[in-house]
C-alpha cells in the first residue's frame, strides 16, 4: 500500500533481504532503493562481496552501539578473506 501513496518518489526498504532478494526487489522499475545497514557494519566492501558473488559476513549483535573499535572497524574486507 505504501508504493500506492508514495509514489513517484523512491521507496527506501530495509530489513530482511539477502542478495538475491535486494537484487530482484530493487529492479529500477518501480523506483525502490534497499538498505542493507547491518551487513555493511559487518562487510565493508559489502558491493564487491556481492558483485563477485563472495558469502557476507555475518553481523553480530551484541557489538552494536557499543564504544571502541570491536563490531566497527575489525571487520576483514573481501581481500583479507580471500588470503
Amino acid at each position: 500500500f505504501i508504493r500506492k501513496i508514495w509514489s513517484p518518489r523512491p521507496l527506501i526498504l530495509a530489513g530482511g533481504f539477502n542478495r538475491e532478494l535486494a537484487l530482484s526487489t530493487a529492479t529500477g522499475k518501480d523506483n525502490v532503493l534497499i538498505e542493507m545497514g547491518r551487513y555493511f557494519i559487518s562487510n565493508p566492501d559489502l558491493p564487491a562481496r556481492w558483485k563477485v558473488g563472495v558469502a557476507v559476513t555475518p553481523y553480530d549483535r551484541s557489538t552494536f552501539y557499543t564504544q571502541g573499535p570491536k563490531g566497527y572497524t575489525d571487520w576483514p574486507v573481501y581481500s583479507e578473506v580471500r588470503a
